[in-house]
């Protein structure tokens, strides 16, 4: 599989603040209230929904215990007409994924690797195949589980560190490597979802 070429993350920071209106605003537009209001939960359900995706990614792919003597676990990729069921290794250290698929002679279909990170990675970020043998393509997953970007990379066994590297082209947080064409084979793209076992009917167990 891919190793990993680390490059500085930026980060930006901002801030926000809450004004009050006076007591006579308030009632003068209290017909506004229910609308804000509806708003006001509108967010906090996608805050809720965005939290509880995360938890379940940390909770089941950094600490599940996978398909017994494998390593792998369930996850599932969401399209807006199917939802295909695959089995994920977990590149979580600095090590693991420097390693990625390095000298794997073949990959089974449904079958693949998920790179992830504690922190948005930005879209500088790059990947690049120095002793993987088989093509592969690469999906870049933001914190909510949408795809951000997908490339395609060849193999590469230059012993002379001349390999190329693949830069994201949008941030992300997880990345998950799969076979050349497995993306395009099951009409999966850019805003298409990745997620886990008790979310958009995703399977607990994947397939082989």
């Amino acid at each position: 599989m891919s190793r990993l070429a680390d490059v500085p993350n930026d980060t930006t920071m901002g801030s926000a603040r809450s004004v009050s209106l006076p007591a006579t605003k308030r009632i003068a537009h209290g017909w506004r209230a229910p609308g804000l209001l509806v708003q006001g939960l509108l967010k906090l359900l996608g805050l809720l929904r965005l939290l509880g995706l995360l938890g379940l990614l940390i909770t089941t792919l950094a600490h599940g215990s996978g398909k017994e003597g494998t390593g792998l676990i369930p996850a599932c990729l969401v399209t807006d007409q199917a939802t295909i069921a695959i089995s994920i290794e977990r590149a979580l250290t600095r090590a693991q994924r420097q390693q990625g698929l390095m000298g794997r002679e073949s990959l089974p279909e449904y079958q693949g690797m998920l790179f992830i990170y504690k922190e948005t990675r930005p879209a500088s970020h790059t990947f690049w195949m120095r002793n993987t043998l088989i093509p592969l393509d690469i999906a870049y997953i933001d914190s909510e589980g949408v795809i951000t970007a997908i490339n395609s990379m060849e193999p590469c066994t230059n012993r002379v560190m001349q390999c190329p590297t693949y830069a994201a082209g949008a941030s992300f947080q997880f990345a998950l490597e799969m076979n050349h064409g497995f993306f395009a084979a099951h009409d999966i793209g850019i805003g298409d979802r990745f997620t886990v076992p008790g979310q958009d009917h995703c399977p607990y167990v994947g397939q082989g």
